[in-house]
């Protein structure tokens, strides 16, 4: 699995990984980068087991199945729980550049 992985899903039994990546509004060319285990035609897929569908950097997104998130560390103090989506901070981004980014109202 990418080291840099910040997004994970737990595979489901009726998965396959152009749907996954393709929920994730990841390129499936990325999501064999990211997960080289699963092979590039997808045979090593197995149920029951996280794969990365985002990396530092790449904003993603999944719509149905069960993401689950496995939160990296460190985190914020503070941070909400069952958080789905994360970021890794880059030096001189403040609050305002990171909301920007992620379509979000800074509140």
């Amino acid at each position: 699995m990418a080291s840099n992985c910040m997004r994970f899903y737990k595979v489901q039994a009726d998965n396959d990984c152009y749907d996954i990546a393709q929920q994730a509004e990841a390129a499936l060319d990325d999501f064999y980068d990211w997960n080289p285990a699963v092979g590039n035609d997808c045979s090593g897929l197995e149920k029951n087991v996280f794969v990365c569908i985002g990396v530092s950097g790449y904003a993603t997104t999944i719509t149905s199945g069960t993401p689950v998130p496995v939160t990296p560390t460190p985190t914020q103090a503070g941070m909400v729980t069952g958080c789905l989506r994360l970021y890794d901070v880059q030096k001189d981004q403040d609050c305002a550049d990171i909301a920007s980014e992620a379509g979000v109202a800074q509140t």
